[in-house]
């Protein structure tokens, strides 16, 4: 399939063209193009060869609402598997381990360092963070498609590593204010700890336009659907369904690239 003028550049940075080759050439796109949510309509994106692996890289300051997002997002699709992070950090009451993060100790920490299983790891809020590469590399290769979240740094090194193989969605809350409030609401954060995971807010925030898609979570169910469209073109291989009587460009997420998605690929203010 050839494009030429503006909808070539789009096409060309598509991820998923951009491995090229066959694989390429096999790819059909459905609807997506046009902005409209292609599985509510029997439309999808149709793959004639092997899925290649993809993660999803959600990133953003703590009480952004990463976690319920992705929660969300995988009970509405359960293929998209979840890359717990190594932390050295105590759990939290509720949390389990191996479901929300690896638990360990600054010494099996270290040993793991040494022994060089972290794809990237950042310090945070007096506490280390770490991707294990073994994981992350076999759901790849596997051709699996995984979600996780990551601080800022951390994120940044993950889709600079991995290439068209990472969608970096940086996840924010209109305000610094709105960030505070649910900081606070969460019981656990105060004092000189709350104020230190502000100060970190800003920098992330301050490096949101270097993510592939900056959403704003004021509104859960806007951002999971918007979240939903920057992952659709990833899904299982279907079988389309009528052909549309007519492209309209509708208001949605377009596709990775586009400046007009319903989650903003733009400088935050604030």
């Amino acid at each position: 399939m050839r494009r030429t003028g503006r909808r070539a550049n789009r096409w060309q940075r598509w991820p998923a063209a951009a491995a090229g080759g066959a694989w390429a050439a096999r790819l059909r796109l459905a609807r997506y193009a046009y902005g409209h949510d292609n599985r509510a309509e029997g439309w999808c994106v149709v793959i004639g060869g092997p899925r290649q692996g993809h993660v999803f890289l959600l990133i953003g300051p703590s009480g952004s609402g990463k976690t319920t997002l992705i929660q969300a997002l995988r009970r509405r699709h359960p293929e998209i598997g979840f890359l717990p992070t190594t932390t050295t950090r105590p759990s939290r009451p509720g949390e389990t381990n191996g479901v929300e993060y690896f638990f360990t100790d600054d010494a099996s920490f270290d040993q793991g360092l040494a022994a060089g299983d972290f794809f990237e790891w950042q310090p945070i809020h007096g506490h280390r963070y770490g991707s294990s590469r073994s994981r992350l590399a076999s759901a790849l290769q596997a051709g699996h498609l995984g979600i996780t979240s990551l601080d800022i740094l951390g994120g940044l090194a993950v889709k600079s590593a991995l290439g068209p193989q990472a969608t970096t969605v940086f996840v924010r809350p209109s305000s610094l204010a709105v960030l505070r409030e649910r900081l606070l609401s969460r019981g656990d954060t105060e004092g000189a700890d709350l104020e230190r995971r502000l100060q970190r807010a800003e920098m992330e925030l301050a490096q949101a336009a270097r993510c592939d898609f900056i959403l704003i979570n004021d509104d859960l169910p806007a951002a999971l659907d918007q979240l939903a469209r920057i992952v659709a073109p990833y899904l299982a291989p279907c079988a389309p369904g009528p052909a549309p009587k007519k492209r309209g460009r509708g208001p949605h997420a377009r596709g990775p690239g586009s400046s007009e998605t319903g989650a903003d690929k733009r400088r935050p203010s604030g």
